[in-house]
């Protein structure tokens, strides 16, 4: 069986999506990644959240 892929973008600022490094990016950076190394696609989990907020 092959492993499994999960995969963790997150953004901390506006500026972060914007000068290319946004959560599009970050993705299609991981999702290469488990295809070289033979993983199995299974998920993502975005964030956005810039910190210093009630998370609940």
């Amino acid at each position: 069986m092959n492993q499994k892929a999960l995969v963790y973008c997150r953004v901390s600022s506006k500026s972060q999506e914007t000068d290319g490094h946004g959560l599009e990016s970050q993705e299609a950076r991981c999702r290469q990644y488990a295809e070289a190394k033979g993983y199995d696609f299974a998920a993502v989990f975005p964030d956005t959240i810039t910190g210093g907020g009630d998370f609940l």
